[in-house]
Parts: C-alpha cells; sequence; structure tokens
C-alpha cells in the first residue's frame, strides 16, 4: 500500500470535507475541488489514475457506457494500426495501461488509447520541428 505525505494544513483541510460529506451537502464544485486537491498525490504514488466522471442510473447506462468506452487488444490494435503482438508490449512497457487483464484478453478505456496517440503524434511533432 502507498503511503501518501500531506501537510497537517491538507490533512485537516481533508477531514474537514470529509465531515462534510457525511453529512451529504457537497455539490458537484466542491466533489471535484476534492478531487482536484487529492490527485496529485494519486499520481505521484501511482503509475495511471483514471477518473471517471459518470454516474450510472441503472446497468442499463452502466453497460451503454462499457460498450462505447471500454475497448479489447484486436479494437486498440486497429485504432493503432499494430499488431496485438505490438499492443501486448506496449501494456508490458506500461506505455498502455489495461483496466482489467485475464490469460486471454486486455481492456482499455477508449479514452487512454486516444490520449496515447495525442501524446505519441505531440512527440512526433515536436521532434521533427527540432
Amino acid at each position: 500500500m502507498a503511503q501518501v505525505t500531506l501537510s497537517i494544513e491538507e490533512y485537516n483541510n481533508l477531514k474537514e470535507k470529509e465531515a462534510k460529506l457525511e453529512q451529504a451537502k457537497y455539490t458537484v464544485n466542491e466533489y471535484e475541488q476534492i478531487v482536484e486537491m487529492v490527485l496529485p498525490y494519486l499520481k505521484s504514488e501511482y503509475d495511471k489514475v483514471t477518473i471517471i466522471k459518470h454516474a450510472f442510473k441503472d446497468v442499463d447506462s452502466l453497460k451503454e457506457f462499457i460498450e462505447l468506452e471500454v475497448i479489447t487488444t484486436h479494437e486498440v490494435a486497429k485504432m493503432l494500426g499494430c499488431s496485438r503482438q505490438n499492443i501486448k508490449q506496449l501494456m508490458d512497457y506500461k506505455c498502455l495501461v489495461p483496466i482489467k487483464q485475464t490469460s486471454r484478453e486486455r481492456l482499455s478505456f477508449k479514452s487512454d488509447v486516444i490520449e496515447y496517440i495525442n501524446k505519441k503524434k505531440y512527440i512526433r511533432k515536436t521532434t521533427l520541428c527540432r
């Protein structure tokens, strides 16, 4: 388990917000502020942090989200124009981080793959401009 270091002020601020949470009087903006405050600590401790801003009303809306946003290794390979073996290497090297992995399949968020593609384009563009 990773340890996160907070200043006394940050700790007290989190405790205050936690007490408010128990009273269930948070607004959406306050939730976002808490996430923004904690996110740097999470990113410093973990390879990949993904925040999903979805609240599912029912099972059907969850299924729809999964259908649209969760993709297989084959679909990632099609998006990147490479082989499934290459995708496995990218995941082994932590260039892409799967959200679920079994002995036969690795699932990823479509947004993570798009972010990887955009980062790759940016790196290529800045390298060519030198």
